[in-house]
């Protein structure tokens, strides 16, 4: 699938959880190799936040998290080249459950808590 289509099939993915007020998990790839570097569930425009790593006492992103996400805005690209709303639930925690599922199967390298990767971004992990 090229990078469009993709695009465009998770926007609709996003539209359609905007309207259901839906709970979606979401991942962030990197385009260079295309790893899954984070899983995440949200509402709303939840996938697509960056921004600074924190906002009041809510941390959005980990430092190196948004780090690398400013990386990738360097070169021209911005969130929805990064995101992809892998499925949409009704219910939160079907959706929770279902991100806990994806982590424990790719180990994404941006989900600190749950990694067992290092991470000291410089592009690697």
């Amino acid at each position: 699938m090229d990078a469009n289509a993709h695009y465009m099939k998770a926007k609709a993915r996003y539209i359609k959880a905007i309207k259901a007020k839906a709970h979606y998990v979401y991942t962030h790839v990197d385009p260079d190799t295309d790893e899954i570097v984070y899983v995440g569930k949200g509402t709303n425009g939840r996938a697509w936040a960056f921004g600074s790593p924190s906002v009041g006492r809510r941390t959005i992103r980990s430092k190196e998290h948004t780090e690398w996400y400013h990386e990738k805005e360097a070169r021209g690209l911005h969130p929805g080249d990064l995101v992809n709303i892998v499925k949409v639930f009704s219910y939160s925690r079907e959706a929770l459950a279902y991100e806990k599922e994806l982590i424990g199967h790719y180990d994404p390298i941006f989900n600190i808590q749950h990694s067992s990767k290092t991470i000291a971004y410089n592009g690697e992990a």
